[in-house]
């Protein structure tokens, strides 16, 4: 790009080295498009650098709780946030006679209070003024306590120019302080402030999760064994901050392999047919390691019934629709490699069935809001 002295002041006759302008001729129905084309000409909300919160609730309801937008919505934080730092911890410790000090047996990850303050049509609003009634403060008020469930989780996130986007999964907590000693419309003020307290059980941070696909091509035989498994590697990356295991999605019908970590076993996995569909390998040790698609229902009820052994005898529709896909599941075992932070890995798959697909993914995990 070349640029004249003289036109430092009027960017739109810039030009490429070529000589062909850089802007499109300006438009006369919306004169100030290009106004986004330059960081110096955007809107002060979206090149700030402010930290961002934001509250999204089960009914999928956004607040703009600081930064740039702060209040957007009628609701405002006024207090610091608590509990944004690294993962709740616990050492576990065995003592005694026989021992000088301590040792340390384990450390326990606990879960996560985050806690702060709102105040509810603030006088700062960044809606106006003229929203300031006694309508718009109880309007607000109700959908914000809309936006909590004690059953329902919802996102509190957070956004910094170097770390983007980190999400983290909250519930209400019971321990709500919601008095007030003077009646929130009283002199005019139509505004409430209350302090908000969140439970994560899952304490770390999420970003959205990295996935790459391996696919058996019909036509390569060079990778293929004696039985028809078709052979190769898989690379891919953990930007997180804390390990994370990976899931994987598997097509059917055929039999899959999957590797537990670099240069591990190659665990094989159960066969299925073509009305299986797909199924999810989760290594999350704490989770089931195969769901199918097509898995049948199971509820108390039926538990019961097949406790009682009267399934077979009231229920045959129930029973004809064959076992789960990890009762089928010849050699169970449970996957023990996670991803180190900041590190990419390769792991070994095969797969029998020509163009079957293993698509796999990684969570981003994080232990802070940002840094």
């Amino acid at each position: 790009m070349t640029v004249s002295p003289d036109l430092i002041g009027d960017r739109t006759n810039w030009k490429r080295r070529g000589g062909e302008p850089i802007f499109a001729p300006r438009n006369p129905w919306f004169p100030e498009w290009q106004k986004n084309s330059s960081w110096d000409w955007l809107p002060a909300a979206l090149k700030s650098e402010q930290t961002k919160v934001v509250w999204v609730g089960p009914n999928k309801k956004w607040w703009d709780l600081a930064g740039p937008r702060k209040g957007r919505q009628g609701v405002a934080a006024t207090t610091n946030f608590t509990g944004l730092g690294p993962a709740p911890f616990a050492h576990r410790y065995s003592e005694g006679p026989y021992v000088a000090g301590a040792i340390l047996e384990r450390v326990d990850t606990l879960k996560r209070l985050i806690s702060f303050g709102v105040s509810i049509n603030p006088n700062a609003n960044a809606t106006g003024p003229m929203n300031q009634s006694i309508f718009s403060y109880r309007l607000r008020e109700a959908q914000w306590w809309e936006s909590f469930s004690k059953e329902q989780w919802g996102m509190l996130g957070f956004f910094t120019r170097t770390t983007g986007w980190r999400w983290i999964k909250c519930i209400l907590d019971p321990d709500q302080n919601l008095d007030f000693e003077l009646d929130p419309n009283a002199f005019g003020n139509n505004m409430a402030n209350y302090d908000m307290n969140l439970v994560a059980v899952d304490p770390y941070f999420y970003k959205w999760a990295i996935s790459k696909t391996w696919r058996y091509p019909p036509d390569r035989t060079d990778k293929t064994d004696s039985q028809g498994f078709y052979y190769d590697d898989l690379s891919i990356v953990n930007k997180g901050t804390v390990a994370s295991p990976p899931m994987y999605l598997v097509t059917c019908p055929g039999q899959a392999k999957i590797g537990d970590g670099p240069g591990g076993k190659l665990v094989p996995m159960v066969e299925t047919i073509t009305s299986d569909k797909f199924y999810v390998v989760n290594t999350n040790e704490n989770e089931l390691t195969i769901e199918g698609a097509v898995d049948p229902v199971d509820n108390p009820f039926y538990r019961f019934m097949r406790d009682a052994g009267l399934i077979d005898f009231w229920l045959h529709d129930i029973a004809e629709l064959g076992l789960p896909l990890w009762r089928r599941w010849d050699d169970p075992y449970e996957f023990d490699y996670q991803i180190p932070p900041r590190t990419a890995t390769t792991i070994k798959l095969a797969h029998n069935y020509p163009g079957a697909e293993i698509t796999m993914f990684v969570p981003q995990r994080y232990e802070q809001a940002w840094g």
